[in-house]
């Protein structure tokens, strides 16, 4: 048998090829780690470039397929990443807004309008406009809450494809104007929820049109008093503007008081309350077709007239009483009025200012003023 010659050792051919091939089976078994899913401890040897893959933790298991699964949160994480790198949490869906519904011929509509001011051939006289951007809010029952604003015509609409609302109870609101209450109906006049007395006025038209609604501006607050404790007409309204032909200001058959916009504002408005006044109690005294002119004729005005002459006697004629205030008792006790509601609600301006005392100038009429501006009646 001839010896092959390794190193110092000398080993049978046979017995030398055996151990070569047992050599080989190791190496293999270390590096190919053995069976699928077996989990090798120990060092695991690589090939030229290659990478140490990471052992599989708690959290990852491998797939069907042998490769790893990401956890759910750095999915989520890695997902919320990939998309022009914003932050994961940064913006919330926006709400799917609620389609309006498309107008139905049952639909319940109508419009808002509000008084203006005509002079035509030096004739002042007022009349209604549409009024555009007025919220009305359902005040109550079922549909409560709801809202809508008018459009630019005025015009508002709330649906109601079956036509089944005959009436609904709304509030008018803008910057501006005094928020209005009313009952609209489908096929009667409007409804006006505010106190005052009520009279047979044909200024009161526009609202006998079905889902017709009149507004008017805003009383300024120093002067609400006023109408809080004074007998007034029903649903009284106001205008202010830039310039009254031929006045300050006046009281309109309409219903309307109509006041200048100056320095003078709350006086003019006081003023022209005091005709207001004189036209509810007219009407409480004459009936409800009586004319403004017809308070003269009541009691109110026979104890003015006795007051009025008294304090002649005793005092004199104060600064206003020239003109037609010596004759018509009418503007006379307007213009008391305006005083005596000016010493509650301070009106003066720096360029609207009265020195009148009428504790000392006229102290009959004042305690006619006390009387029967605040006078309650049945």
């Amino acid at each position: 048998m001839k010896l092959r010659n390794f190193g110092r050792v000398f080993l049978p051919k046979a017995v030398s090829t055996v151990m070569f091939f047992l050599l080989c089976g190791l190496t293999a078994l270390v590096v190919t780690g053995c069976d699928e899913g077996m989990n090798m401890a120990g060092p695991v040897i690589m090939g030229p470039g290659e990478e140490p893959a990471e052992t599989p933790g708690e959290d990852q298991k491998p797939s069907s397929n042998g490769e790893m699964k990401q956890r759910d949160d750095e999915k989520q994480l890695s997902d919320e990443s990939s998309g022009d790198n914003k932050d994961p949490g940064s913006e919330q869906p926006e709400p799917t807004p609620k389609p309006t519904p498309a107008p139905h011929e049952n639909d319940f509509v109508g419009q808002v309008e509000q008084m203006l001011l005509a002079d035509e051939d030096h004739e002042t006289s007022t009349y209604t406009s549409p009024v555009a951007g007025v919220t009305l809010t359902i005040a109550s029952g079922e549909r409560a809450g709801e809202q809508i604003v008018t459009d630019e015509d005025g015009n508002y609409r709330f649906s109601d494809p079956t036509g089944e609302t005959l009436q609904l109870r709304l509030r008018a609101e803008k910057e501006g104007y005094e928020p209005k209450k009313v009952i609209v109906h489908r096929s009667q006049s409007t409804e006006t929820l505010a106190g005052g007395v009520h009279f047979s006025h044909w200024w009161e038209k526009p609202q006998e049109t079905p889902g017709t609604i009149l507004i008017g501006h805003r009383w300024p607050d120093k002067a609400r008093f006023i109408l809080e404790e004074t007998v007034l007409p029903h649903d009284l309204l106001l205008l202010i503007v830039d310039d009254v032909p031929n006045y300050a200001g006046f009281y309109s058959k309409r219903g309307v008081v109509v006041a200048e916009n100056t320095n003078c504002l709350l006086k003019i408005i006081a003023h022209e309350l005091g005709h207001a006044h004189q036209h509810a109690v007219a009407v409480i005294e004459r009936g409800p077709t009586a004319s403004v002119g017809s308070w003269e004729t009541t009691p109110s005005d026979k104890a003015y007239l006795k007051a009025r002459e008294k304090d002649w006697e005793e005092v004199g004629k104060v600064s206003f009483e020239t003109g037609r205030f010596l004759t018509f008792s009418i503007e006379s006790m307007a213009e008391t009025a305006e005083n005596f509601w000016n010493i509650r609600g301070r009106f003066d301006t720096p360029r609207c200012f009265n020195t009148l005392n009428m504790a000392k100038e006229m102290p009959n009429r004042l305690r006619w003023a006390q009387e029967w501006l605040s006078k309650k009646y049945e």
